[in-house]
Formats: structure tokens, C-alpha cells, sequence
């Protein structure tokens, strides 16, 4: 079974931008740290590519935890797939894959 498509497609043609990902944390939890990395078909890390993730932040907005990532670069017509992993206070946390579908705007 494949990974979720994300909702949005990136343009690596333009300006860095940031997509957001609600993640499936309590309010009451306290989320300490959360990363984003680029996959290569075997599950390491993606070198070698354009694709640039640029940052991650994560918030508690209105009850609901989410996750931030600013993404440059890639290759049009490509399909990442990212792995979204977070930690908990207490030391739970989670893996997700997802995917990204990169296509020019232009």
C-alpha cells in the first residue's frame, strides 16, 4: 500500500513554501520535537536531489497540533516521500510517510 498523497502539490520553481500537516496528538499532549526528512525508494535519506526541506516548526492552534514544513527545490513530475516523525513529553511518538507530489505552476 502506498503512502497518503498529500493534499497540495509543491512548485519547485518558485519561492520557498510552507505546507502544514494536523497530526494526531491530544491538546493535553505535549509535543516536544517533530522532523521532516526526504526518502529514497529503500526508506534512507534522499541525497542527491534539489529537494530541499527547509524547516519545521509545530503549534498548538485551537486544540489541535500541527506540523510546518517549508519546502524548496525538487523536480517536477516527481513523488516524494517525506517521513513526518514527532515525540511526545512523555517519550511516545509516532513515524508517518507521506507523499508529495512536486509539478510546475507555469
Amino acid at each position: 500500500m502506498k503512502p497518503p498523497l498529500c493534499e497540495w502539490v509543491h512548485d519547485p520553481s518558485g519561492q520557498p513554501l510552507d505546507y502544514s500537516i494536523l497530526l494526531p496528538i491530544l491538546a493535553a499532549d505535549t509535543l516536544v520535537s517533530a522532523t521532516v526528512e526526504a526518502l529514497d525508494a529503500n526508506g534512507a535519506p534522499l541525497v542527491d536531489d534539489s529537494l530541499t526541506i527547509d524547516r519545521v516548526s509545530f503549534a498548538l492552534v485551537n486544540e489541535k497540533w500541527f506540523l510546518t514544513l517549508w519546502v524548496f527545490g525538487g523536480t517536477s513530475g516527481a513523488v516524494y516521500r517525506l517521513r513526518v516523525r514527532w515525540t511526545l513529553s512523555d517519550g511516545r511518538g509516532s513515524d508517518w510517510i507521506v507523499r508529495l507530489q512536486c509539478l510546475n505552476n507555469n
